[in-house]
């Protein structure tokens, strides 16, 4: 046998032996760390620690629908995360948090000329971050059309979801507006 034939042998076992492992090893998908599963599954949802944008200020792209959305939904994760621990809605506390973040000019909502300005989440199911929700106004947005668009990216997820939710503006202005008369009527009790 020639040095030529045993590197050739050499180099079809050494083919061989790695496509078996990157079949073996794309058939199983990671098994997840027995911390993180305890995270995710079994912890308790996080306290969120929001960090709010600063406010926008009226320019080129920044147009009287944004101001007024970005005065509406000041208090949108405050809000929502309420809703989600209110016991009476979910009497096992849901694990589901948002968390406010600083970043105003979105990314997957960009509009194509010029910046596209909302307000930013992340998502957390229990002490994971498993995601993130862009939210901005319609072009026409105003506290009596509260339309919005939102962009949901979660983990874990196949794909990504975009979708046009109607309803949600609408909700959490409601939900707002319902806290506040609530709050109001216990300070004028005390």
């Amino acid at each position: 046998m020639t040095f030529e034939s045993v590197l050739t042998i050499i180099i079809l076992v050494n083919a061989m032996a790695t496509i078996t492992l990157w079949r073996t090893a794309a058939r199983r998908p990671e098994k997840l760390k027995r911390k993180f599963r305890n995270r995710l599954w079994r912890s308790k949802p996080i306290t969120p620690k929001h960090e709010p944008p600063p406010p926008l200020k009226k320019g080129l792209f920044v147009r009287e629908p944004e101001l007024q959305f970005f005065s509406d939904f000041e208090d949108f994760a405050n809000v929502v995360n309420s809703w989600l621990a209110d016991p009476d809605v979910h009497p096992h506390n849901s694990p589901w948090r948002l968390q406010e973040l600083p970043e105003s000019e979105l990314s997957k909502l960009w509009g194509g000329s010029g910046p596209t300005y909302g307000r930013t989440y992340a998502v957390f199911h229990n002490q994971v971050r498993i995601g993130e929700i862009e939210v901005k106004p319609d072009w026409k947005y105003s506290t009596q059309n509260p339309r919005v668009t939102v962009h949901i990216e979660l983990d874990w997820v196949h794909g990504e979801i975009e979708v046009q939710l109607e309803g949600l503006a609408s909700f959490y202005l409601e939900r707002r507006q319902s806290l506040r008369n609530e709050a109001a009527k216990a300070k004028q009790q005390t």
